[in-house]
C-alpha cells in the first residue's frame, strides 16, 4: 500500500481454531519483499510494536481471535507505524514528511471531535526523542499524553474537527 503515510503491507491472520496456533509468514515468499531486509511489524488490535523480524515472521494467534499486522520497511530513522483511527494506519494521514537535515519527522492528521486519537512510532535504538508537539490548525498547542517503550512511541490527543499537525524531532544518543 503507497499512501501518505509512506509504502506498508497490512496483513490479517485469522485462527478459527479453539486452541492458541502459531503462524510462520515469509514475509519474502508471501509479501514479496526484499530478502536481507529488515521489516517493522506493528500489531493493530493490541496496539502494540511487536519488533524488526527479517525474512520471516511466527506470530501466536489465540484461539478465534485474527491479529493484523502493518509491515513497513525499516528506514532506520522515526517512523509512523500505525494510529487507533482506522485498522489500515493510513486513513487519516492527510501528510507525512521526514527532514534529515532537523531529524524531524512531522505530518497531519484528521481526527475525530473530541474522540481519543492515538498515533504509533517506531524510533531506532540510539536514537531519543529530543521535541514532541501536536498543534491545531489555528496555531494553539495540544495537550498530548506520550510513552516511549523501547523502541514504540505512543502519542494520544483529544480529536479535533480540523486537521492537527504533530511533529516529532530526534536525536542520536551515543551507543556503547
Amino acid at each position: 500500500m503507497k499512501t501518505k503515510s509512506e509504502a506498508y503491507d497490512v496483513v490479517g491472520l485469522t485462527n478459527w481454531r479453539s486452541e492458541t496456533a502459531t503462524r510462520k509468514i515469509s514475509l519474502v515468499d508471501k509479501l514479496g519483499l526484499d530478502a536481507g531486509s529488515s521489516h517493522i511489524i506493528f500489531d493493530f488490535w493490541n496496539q502494540k510494536l511487536l519488533g524488526v523480524f527479517g525474512d520471516d515472521v511466527e506470530i501466536e494467534i489465540g484461539p478465534h481471535d485474527t491479529r493484523v499486522l502493518s509491515i513497513h520497511a525499516d528506514l532506520n530513522r522515526p517512523q509512523l507505524i500505525g494510529n487507533s483511527r482506522h485498522v489500515t494506519g493510513a486513513y487519516s494521514i492527510l501528510d507525512q514528511k521526514w527532514d534529515a537535515t532537523k531529524n524531524t519527522l512531522s505530518g497531519t492528521s484528521q481526527s475525530v471531535p473530541g474522540e481519543p486519537y492515538t498515533l504509533w512510532f517506531y524510533v531506532p535504538k540510539g536514537a531519543g526523542v529530543a521535541n514532541l508537539g501536536v498543534i491545531a490548525k489555528d496555531g494553539r498547542k495540544i495537550s498530548a499524553q506520550s510513552r516511549l517503550q523501547d523502541n514504540s512511541l505512543m502519542v494520544s490527543f483529544e480529536g479535533k474537527s480540523e486537521p492537527v499537525t504533530w511533529t516529532i524531532s530526534v536525536v542520536r544518543t551515543p551507543t556503547n
